[in-house]
This record gives C-alpha cells, sequence and structure tokens, in this order.
C-alpha cells in the first residue's frame, strides 16, 4: 500500500522536466530495517534530527538546501509508527513548518501514518499519541493536538499471517488482550506450542526472541562454543578528548556492552555465525541496524588484525550497492558485503553532556535477539522461531514476539507459557479506542 500512494501520487503530479532530486513523497520510518524495507530514509537521516527531544533550526546554508530539495514535496509517507516517539512528532511538523515557510501543521504537508499502535512503544519516548516529554510542545499539544487531525482509517487485512486464518485470528485476539482476560480456549493453543529446553523442536531454530539483553547476551554466547572453528576477538578502542586514561562505563545488564551504544567492548565471533548489524551504516543499501545474516570471512591488515567483516545478509538486497563498489571481494566471498568498523560517540551516564568514543564493527551475534529487533521481521516458513516468553516486562512484548512467523507452527515457546505475559497496553487500548470514534 505504501508503494502504491507513492506511485500514484507521484504519477498525478509528475510533470515533464521535474527534477528527480525534489520528490514529491518522501518516504521514511524510524528504524533503519523498517526504512530500508520501504525504500525510503529514517526519520531521523531526512529531517536531520538530533538526539532528545528538544528542536533546533537548522543552519541558514542547510536551510537553503533543504527547502530546495522539499520544493514540491506534499506528502511524507511514515511507516512503524508506532515506534515514533510523541515529541517527533512535534519536531517533524515544525521542521516542515521551517522548511515549507508555513505555519499551518506539518507546514500543509500530508502526512501518511502506517503502523500498528497495538505493537511496541517508542524506545526511551512515549507513545504517539501521548503527550510529548518536552514541555514546549505542551501547549501545541492541549490546543491543537497533531495526532488527532490525522484521518483513521482501519486496515483489516493481515498479510503476514494471511495464509493462516486461525493464527491470524489468534493474534488478532492477543493483539488486543487485557491484562489476566485471555480464555481458555486460547491459552489451550498457545501451550500446545511449549516445549521443555533441549527438545527436539527447539533446534535449529532460525531465531531466539528473548526479551531482556542479560538472557540474550547468556544465549549468544553459549551458541558461540557451538559454532566450529577458531574464536575472532574484536576489541573496541575507546577514548575522550580530555582524558589520556579512560576506561568506558559498561552497560549495566552486564552483556559486555559500551554505556547503552549496543557495542560489544570484547566481540568475539566464528566464522558461520549468525549475526546482526546494529547501526544503521547505510539506510539505502539497506545495512541498517536489525539486519540479518552470517559471518563469511573477516580481511585482516598487515599487523594480522581484522580489518573488515565480511557478512552473508538473509535479505539479498542487503549490501547489493556496497558489493558493486568491492567487485574484488565477490570472487572470494560471493553475496557476502564488506562490513567496516564504524566511530560512536555516547554519553557516560544519562543526562551527562561528557562524551566518549568508541570504534567498533557494528556487528553482534544474532542466535538470540530482543523481541524490540525482531519488530519488522518475518520468519518465513518453514524456518521456525522459539520465544522466552516468560522474560517479557511490558505491554505488547508477547504478542510481537509470537507474530515474527507466518504460521503458528513454526513457534515454541520455551518451557512455560503464563497467559498473563501477553497483553496489551492499556495506553493503546484507550487510544485505539479514541481513533476508532474518530
Amino acid at each position: 500500500m505504501i508503494n502504491l500512494v507513492a506511485k500514484w501520487t507521484t504519477s498525478i503530479l509528475q510533470k515533464s522536466g521535474d527534477s528527480p532530486d525534489r520528490p514529491y513523497v518522501l518516504l521514511t520510518a524510524f528504524t533503519g530495517t523498517a526504512a530500508s524495507n520501504i525504500g525510503g530514509a529514517t526519520l531521523t537521516s531526512a529531517f536531520n534530527f538530533g538526539y532528545g527531544n528538544k528542536f533546533t533550526c537548522i543552519s541558514d546554508r542547510d536551510r537553503d538546501r533543504k527547502k530546495l530539495e522539499f520544493k514540491d514535496l506534499v506528502v511524507v509517507i511514515i511507516d512503524e509508527i508506532s515506534f515514533v516517539k510523541a515529541d517527533m512528532l512535534y519536531m517533524l511538523s515544525l521542521k516542515l513548518q521551517e522548511l515549507k515557510d508555513n505555519k499551518k501543521p506539518f507546514g500543509g504537508i500530508a502526512i501518511f501514518a502506517f503502523g500498528d499502535i497495538f505493537q511496541l512503544q517508542p524506545v526511551a519516548g512515549r507513545h504517539v499519541f501521548a503527550q510529548p516529554s518536552n514541555p514546549e510542545y505542551y501547549v501545541t499539544y492541549r490546543l491543537d493536538n497533531l495526532w488527532e487531525k490525522l484521518t483513521v482509517v482501519n486496515l483489516t487485512v493481515n498479510h503476514r499471517q494471511g495464509a493462516s486464518g486461525e493464527f491470524s485470528e489468534l493474534l488478532n485476539r492477543a493483539r488486543t488482550l487485557k491484562k489476566g482476560a485471555m480464555d481458555e480456549a486460547d491459552i489451550k493453543i498457545w501451550k500446545s506450542r511449549v516445549r521443555p529446553k533441549g527438545h527436539k523442536d527447539l533446534e535449529g531454530a532460525e531465531m531466539n526472541i528473548i526479551c531482556t539483553r542479560k538472557v540474550g547476551s547468556k544465549m549468544n554466547k553459549k551458541y558461540l562454543t557451538t559454532v566450529e572453528g577458531e574464536e575472532i576477538k574484536v576489541t573496541a578502542v575507546t577514548y575522550m578528548s580530555s582524558q589520556k586514561k579512560f576506561t568506558p562505563p559498561m552497560h549495566r545488564s552486564g552483556d559486555g556492552t559500551i554505556a547503552d551504544t549496543h557495542f560489544m567492548k570484547e566481540l568475539c565471533l566464528k566464522i558461520g555465525a549468525k549475526v546482526m548489524m546494529i547501526k544503521n551504516v547505510r539506510t539505502e543499501d539497506s545495512l541498517t541496524n536489525g539486519q540479518l545474516g552470517i559471518l563469511v570471512g573477516v580481511i585482516k591488515d598487515k599487523e594480522g588484525g581484522v580489518k573488515s567483516l565480511m557478512v552473508k545478509f538473509k535479505k539479498p538486497n542487503a549490501g547489493r550497492m556496497t558489493r558493486r563498489e568491492n567487485p574484488q571481494l565477490e570472487v572470494k566471498y560471493p553475496g557476502a558485503t564488506k562490513v567496516e568498523k564504524a566511530l560512536v560517540q555516547f554519553s557516560l551516564k544519562k543526562g551527562s553532556s561528557a562524551k566518549g568514543n568508541l570504534i567498533q564493527f557494528p556487528i553482534v551475534l544474532a542466535h538470540a535477539v530482543t523481541v524490540h529487533k525482531s519488530m519488522g521481521m518475518t520468519i518465513y516458513n518453514p524456518l521456525t522461531a522459539t520465544m522466552d516468553i516468560m522474560s517479557t516486562f511490558d505491554a505488547a512484548q508477547g504478542f510481537v514476539g509470537a507474530s515474527r512467523t507466518e504460521e503458528l507452527g513454526q513457534l515454541f515457546f520455551v518451557d512455560e507459557f503464563d497467559p498473563n505475559k501477553m497483553y496489551a497496553s492499556p495506553a493503546a487500548l484507550r487510544a485505539v479506542q479514541d481513533m476508532d470514534a474518530r
């Protein structure tokens, strides 16, 4: 549908002599994976949003360039709207007002928002329909609520589980479920998918979905011992410009990551291991956060250190542009994409202006992935997925994790199923009631 809206809008408005660098429709999403899936850009990169919730005007030179780029813009499409935090909706309106010299909401641009409000809410942010965190947006929220300006159109066809009507209906009931309200018939169906640890049905799963980083770290470390071959260890380079000796803070989960970056201090891999990207490196080439693949090789420097990783991504289009730029590697590593180290800046602690820097590969092991990382992924039949539903700690996690497969028969719960672990956000339930009324 996103593709059709974009193509028809462009087809209707396009005139002879129009510049291809001035689009009528801009395709965006909050996450890099969702953006690459629709051939678009992240909201952050498209509109140069900084970290945090404060709106900042762009420089005169960049403003003039962006105004020219968006001269013909009439529609902004946002996919996975549930992951967009409330503050970003108000930042987007201010940014479009600035670029279009128009004080109407969103600068007079039409906004098409696609997604499911019952999916996971934004990480470190409030629901898109909620009151923003930044007090600067309170007046607009109360007097001219941007979310409530959107016309509601309910899409009723489930495409991921469309071929499996019973599973689709089961998920739809779980999607809107109040905590503790699951009926006995559904409990019986879900419990039929429980398998004890070590059961043969859990072996060879394409994805193991967990809800805490600590559990994921233990599973990935254990998995690495089962992969044959020599272990490859890459230590992150960390530094701070104001300190000669610098020891970076580690994440409180104890999973071996630096601060809140998801980058490993000691990255341990093996050829043949399942891996995942954790940073948007090149969105237009689908090299985005959450992209899954297999490590097929390493390129070493003159000193014997690991210079580059060669990853064969599961999505065929991922890395295609990069592979074309490195034809000499295609011969030795067919279908594999070169992944370089990334330079990342991070806060030493929450709310602090002090920054540290790290250099490390934007890659982690992916035998086990968090439910947040799994959102937007599909496990195609006949591949299987396991889920540790007992580790869920928030609304929608149970539904999102259980809905990654096309068929119920592909999904297995490890050890136990607690119906109280699968429920919808009360705030989302109220918001959808209001949307239905509109």
